[in-house]
């Protein structure tokens, strides 16, 4: 089942003009407010929020609790996997607002098509696990990971040329 947008009364099986397919265990209800468009937004606005806890958690075991309860004027900026996790997010915060807007041109040209739909997911299955490659410290594959999300937002820009 898959649920084709906000004006969508019903849901059945995939349709042509819907650009993302869900996986065969995932079905939505007819309730459902979202599509799997504006689903991956969501995602992406989670993702950032994820990339804003991890190097406040690190600051935070290093400066101790009343740092992280008050106006953390003297963050630490050392190195470790806190420093990596703040270079992770500043990546992110690179590469988001392109995938925002690849994403808004093709939900209101109404051109996204399987391909785009599955670079979309490559871009966010590909920053998610950056996010932890890039903390753990592992840089070929981190670069690797970034590559192929890059690769994401080319197929997703493909249907708007």
């Amino acid at each position: 089942m898959i649920n084709k947008g906000l004006a969508s009364e019903t849901c059945g099986p995939p349709h042509t003009e819907h650009f993302l397919h869900w996986p065969t265990w995932r079905s939505f209800s007819k309730e459902s407010l979202m599509s799997s468009e504006y689903t991956l937004l969501f995602y992406a606005a989670v993702l950032l929020f994820v990339h804003n806890l991890l190097p406040a958690a690190w600051s935070a075991t290093i400066k101790g609790p009343f740092w992280a309860f008050g106006n953390r004027e003297d963050a630490p900026t050392g190195e470790g996997w806190g420093a990596r996790a703040r270079r992770a997010g500043a990546n992110y915060l690179e590469n988001l607002p392109i995938f925002v807007i690849l994403m808004v041109l093709l939900i209101l040209s109404k051109k996204g098509n399987v391909t785009s739909g599955n670079g979309a997911k490559l871009f966010l299955g590909c920053r998610v696990l950056y996010m932890f490659v890039y903390t753990a410290g592992i840089p070929y594959l981190r670069t690797a990971l970034w590559a192929a999300s890059i690769a994401g937002l080319v197929m997703m820009a493909l249907p708007l040329l």
